[in-house]
C-alpha cells in the first residue's frame, strides 16, 4: 500500500513539472535558435554577476555613493562600563551593550556617542579604515552626580601612608596623648589600633612629642615609624600582622629604605656608608662603592641604586639585587640627585638644569623640566608625568626588536595647578586633583582625550589621596582629605 502511494506521488509531481515547463517550451519554439542561445547566455551572465556581487558583499566590499567607488568596509569595537548603554553612530542607534561590535562601516569619520540615563555622555569622532578594526578599549561612563559618603573622621598628626598594594592605609593618632597607630583595611572595611604603650618599648611613650609613618615594607607587613621624643629620636620597625616591634634604632642621622628581597630588613645610609640593618644589628655592604662618597640611595622593585661622588664626578650604581655585581649606569660631571618627587621608577635629577630622567630597563629617558610626579600604569606600558599645570603621557614603541623609543605626549593643561594624579586600575584613565575638583581623563589618542568630572566644589591639596576599591566591579573609590590635623575618609560613587 505504501509503495502504491509513493508511485502516485511521483507520478503527480512529474505531471506538474511537465505542465509548468510545457508552456515555456511552447513559447521558446517561436524563437529562432540564435535568440534562444542569447537568452541562455544572458541567464549565465546574470548568474555570474549575482554570484560575484554576493561574494564581494561577503568579503566586505560596499559601494560608496558619496565617492562613487567600491570600498572595503571596516569595523568598530567598543568595550567598557556600564554594560547596558545606547551606542549611536552618526545619530543612529547601532548597539545596546558593551562590549559591542559595529560591522560594515565604510571608511571615513564617524561621530560615536554612548549614552545612558543619569550618566555623562561619551562622544568622540573616530576614523574607520578599510579592512581595519578601530578598537575603543575602555569606555568609562561617569554619573552626572556623584554620591559622597563619609566613612570616618579621626585625629592624625600626618597624612596617611598607603601600602604598596593600596589595600592598607596607616597614620598616627595622638589625640589621647599616647601615640596610636591606626591601620585602615580597605578590603575588610575595618580599622585596627596599635597603642605604642602596649608594645613595652624601652622608651617613655608619654614623652613622645610627635610620630610619623615613614613607609611600608615591600611585602606590606612592616611599618617604619619615626618617633620624636623630648631629647631623642627613634626609628621603629613595626609588624602590622602580629602587632609587635621587631627592633629599635635610636638617634640615627641618615636615611632608611626597605630591603626589597628580605622581609623586615632595612638599608641605612649613615656617614656616606651603606649598612644593612636586621634584628641582630647592622653590617656594611656593597664594597664596590667604598672608594666614593655615597650621597643618596633608593630601592624599589627596580633594585638598589646608589649615587656617589668623587670630586666633581657623579656616578650611579645599580644592583638588580644585593647578591649581583653592580652596574655603572651613569658617569658625568656635576651633581646628580634622585628626583625630589614621587616616582615608582628610578628617577634622576640634575639640579643645575632642573631636568629629570627615568631609568627604565637600563635606559635613561629624559623627562624635561618641572616634573613633580611620575607613575607607571598597572599594565607597565605607559607612564604618567605630572608637571605644574600639565599632564603628560609617556609611551613607547619598538624602533627595532630590542630598543624601545619613548614618546612624550601632552594629555591636558590647566591654568590652575594640578595637585596629584593617579592611575585607574584599567590603565586607560587617569584621575587627577585640581584645587576644587576631581577629574578623570582618558589616555587614548583616537580623538582628543575626553575628560569627566568626578566631584566638584571641593577644597583639595597635594596631600589628598585616592584609593580605588580592590574589587574592580565596585562603582566607587575612596578619598582621603587631611585638614587641620583631622583626617577625613570618604567613599565616592562615580559610575
Amino acid at each position: 500500500m505504501l509503495i502504491l502511494i509513493k508511485l502516485v506521488k511521483i507520478h503527480f509531481i512529474g505531471l506538474l513539472f511537465r505542465l509548468t515547463l510545457n508552456p515555456l517550451n511552447q513559447i521558446m519554439k517561436f524563437f529562432p535558435l540564435i535568440y534562444r542561445r542569447l537568452l541562455y547566455i544572458m541567464a549565465i551572465l546574470l548568474f555570474l554577476i549575482v554570484t560575484g556581487l554576493t561574494l564581494s558583499y561577503a568579503l566586505g566590499y560596499r559601494y560608496d555613493f558619496d565617492s562613487g567607488n567600491v570600498k572595503k568596509v571596516g569595523f568598530l569595537t567598543i568595550a567598557g562600563n556600564p554594560e547596558t548603554v545606547q551606542v549611536f553612530i552618526n545619530g543612529q542607534e547601532r548597539a545596546s551593550k558593551l562590549p559591542g561590535e559595529i560591522r560594515n562601516l565604510l571608511p571615513g569619520e564617524y561621530l560615536v556617542e554612548i549614552k545612558k540615563a543619569g550618566y555623562q555622555m561619551w562622544s568622540k569622532k573616530l576614523t574607520v579604515e578599510e579592512s581595519m578594526v578601530t578598537a575603543v578599549k575602555s569606555v568609562q561612563l561617569v554619573l552626572n552626580e556623584q554620591k559622597i559618603e563619609s566613612i570616618l573622621e579621626t585625629a592624625a598628626s600626618k597624612n596617611p601612608v598607603l601600602s604598596n598594594d593600596s589595600r592598607l592605609a596607616a597614620w598616627i593618632n595622638k589625640d589621647s596623648g599616647v601615640p596610636v597607630v591606626e591601620i585602615y583595611d580597605f578590603q575588610q572595611l575595618s580599622i585596627n589600633n596599635i597603642n605604642l604603650d602596649s608594645l613595652k618599648l624601652p622608651i617613655n611613650v608619654s614623652a613622645v612629642i610627635d610620630g610619623e609613618i615613614i613607609s611600608w615594607s615591600p611585602d606590606n607587613n612592616w611599618l617604619l615609624l619615626k618617633i620624636t621624643g623630648q631629647n631623642n629620636r627613634f626609628y621603629l620597625a613595626l609588624n602590622s600582622q602580629n602587632l609587635t616591634a621587631s627592633y629599635l634604632i635610636t638617634n640615627f642621622e641618615g636615611k632608611f629604605i626597605w630591603d626589597t628581597e628580605t622581609a623586615g630588613q632595612l638599608f641605612l645610609l649613615n656617614q656616606k656608608k651603606l649598612f644593612q640593618q636586621n634584628k641582630t644589628g647592622s653590617s656594611p655592604i656593597l664594597k664596590q662603592a667604598d672608594f666614593y662618597d655615597i650621597n643618596n640611595f633608593a630601592a624599589a622593585n627596580y633594585g638598589l641604586s646608589l649615587i656617589g661622588e668623587a670630586g666633581q664626578t657623579s656616578v650611579l650604581w645599580h644592583w638588580q639585587n644585593t647578591k649581583t655585581e653592580s652596574q655603572i649606569i651613569f658617569t658625568g660631571s656635576g651633581k646628580l640627585e634622585f628626583c625630589p618627587f614621587d616616582s615608582d621608577q628610578l628617577c634622576l635629577y640634575n639640579p643645575a638644569d632642573k631636568k629629570s630622567m627615568l631609568l627604565v630597563n637600563n635606559i635613561l629617558i629624559p623627562l624635561g623640566e618641572n616634573i613633580k610626579q611620575s607613575s607607571t600604569a598597572p599594565t607597565g606600558d605607559k607612564i604618567l608625568l605630572l608637571g605644574t599645570n600639565e599632564l603628560y603621557l609617556l609611551t613607547h614603541s619598538l624602533a627595532d626588536k630590542n630598543t624601545p623609543v619613548w614618546n612624550k605626549k601632552l594629555l591636558t593643561r590647566y591654568s590652575n595647578p594640578i595637585l596629584r594624579a593617579f592611575w585607574h586600575f584599567s590603565a586607560n584613565q587617569i584621575i587627577f586633583l585640581l584645587p576644587n575638583e576631581i577629574k578623570m581623563i582618558e589616555t587614548d589618542f583616537l580623538d582628543q582625550p575626553l575628560q569627566f568630572s568626578l566631584g566638584s566644589n571641593l577644597e583639595l591639596n597635594a596631600a589628598d589621596q585616592i584609593v580605588f576599591s580592590r574589587n574592580k566591579k565596585d562603582p566607587y573609590f575612596y578619598f582621603f582629605e587631611f585638614k587641620a590635623n583631622k583626617l577625613h575618609l570618604s567613599k565616592i560613587t562615580w559610575q
